[in-house]
């Protein structure tokens, strides 16, 4: 059944796709850092899941006493199929599975992240995910091509909306497609929950990212601040770890930015969600004596990445922490089904079959999952 959102809506079925005009024009996609637009909300960028959802809603989430999520990446698609069965099993898992949201974790639009492709790479693919979609930039988001809009133009119009309404681009195109423009407080916020806190980087462009002040700072400072009693995720574009190759590969910067901000909150997060690679990756690790799961899920739809080596599963990975791999593939695409209760965290990697669905109409996903795993809150 379709949520209920506080004065928003969130999607209405559309039957003739509407395709990306996405051209190729020059543009600087790993090279430069872009300065940030303008915060649409006051600081420190925290957004209650209350302020998205009807009472009735967070009333069952409290009830209940868990909340279900989805999260993955790099769904944007100039190319393909992947896309739209990745769309298409969300959407069947989300009515299944009592889910209230979908969290992005970046690339939503390739190639640079205008406005004019929103149509086409998003509002059109999830025209029937009849949930909220939440989302941080990835650098595609953020990246421009000669004489383009500024940076994250696109992303802060369709996500970093004033109020809820209904998108500049859809307007454009004379299509209406029910789900109105996001709120969220800044390309960098914290989304406060029941049961949960996410808080949410924009790593930048440049390759393996970038992040400056202040968002350094806030980031440090949002971790001693949440909730001691609630798990806590932090979602970023750029991986910590990856076994994938070149700028695909884990981020020295990124690793330095989040051990940093640990140190100095004396907080750590226990699990962590990435995206940028078009794989899926899980690694486990001690950091500063507390144990955090990596997980990178940029296979919501883009591409496929392969991998560095097919690493056996629970190969320990040299660093100056514990590292250990647990789980990677590089032959699915899909996305992660996360369930907080009981302050605990299950995650559930769930895939397209595509064998099945490139011999019928119908796509379906992999009746098992293929990795799951339980995080304790600490």
């Amino acid at each position: 059944m379709p949520i209920q959102g506080r004065n928003r809506s969130f999607g209405l079925p559309q039957e003739e796709p509407i395709r990306s005009s996405v051209d190729h024009s020059g543009w600087d996609n790993d090279h430069f850092f872009h300065d940030l637009p303008d915060a649409p909300g006051k600081a420190p960028y925290r957004l209650d899941l209350a302020e998205v959802l009807a009472t009735t809603e967070i009333n069952k989430i409290v009830d209940t006493g868990e909340i279900t999520f989805h999260a993955t990446g790099d769904t944007g698609n100039i190319r393909g199929r992947f896309q739209e069965e990745v769309a298409y099993i969300l959407g069947t898992d989300a009515d299944q599975s009592n889910v209230k949201f979908f969290y992005h974790l970046g690339d939503v639009v390739y190639d640079y992240g205008e406005d004019r492709e929103y149509p086409g790479q998003f509002y059109d693919i999830y025209r029937e995910y009849n949930y909220p979609i939440f989302a941080i930039p990835g650098n595609h988001d953020g990246a421009r091509y000669n004489s383009s809009p500024d940076s994250l133009d696109g992303f802060m119009k369709n996500f970093c909306s004033h109020k809820p309404q209904m998108p500049p681009a859809i307007e454009r195109t004379g299509r209406y497609y029910g789900r109105d423009t996001m709120t969220q407080p800044h390309c960098y916020w914290t989304l406060r929950t029941p049961h949960c806190t996410i808080i949410g980087l924009y790593t930048n462009v440049p390759s393996g990212g970038n992040v400056r002040a202040p968002q350094d700072a806030w980031f440090s400072t949002e971790l001693a601040a949440a909730p001691a009693d609630k798990p806590l995720i932090v979602a970023m574009h750029h991986p910590v770890h990856s076994i994938a190759v070149g700028s695909h590969a884990g981020s020295i910067a990124m690793d330095k930015l989040f051990i940093d901000a640990c140190t100095k909150a004396k907080r750590v997060p226990e699990l962590v969600l990435c995206g940028h690679v078009h794989n899926y990756q899980r690694f486990e690790t001690t950091v500063l004596g507390k144990q955090c799961q990596f997980v990178v899920a940029g296979m919501g739809g883009h591409a496929k990445d392969k991998l560095k080596a097919q690493l056996p599963n629970n190969t320990k990975i040299q660093h100056s922490y514990p590292v250990t791999l647990r789980y990677s593939t590089d032959k699915h695409i899909g996305f992660v089904r996360i369930k907080v209760k009981s302050r605990k965290i299950r995650c559930d990697f769930i895939a397209v079959d595509e064998q099945r669905g490139s011999r019928s109409a119908e796509v379906n996903a992999i009746k098992k999952p293929l990795d799951s795993f339980v995080i304790s809150h600490q």
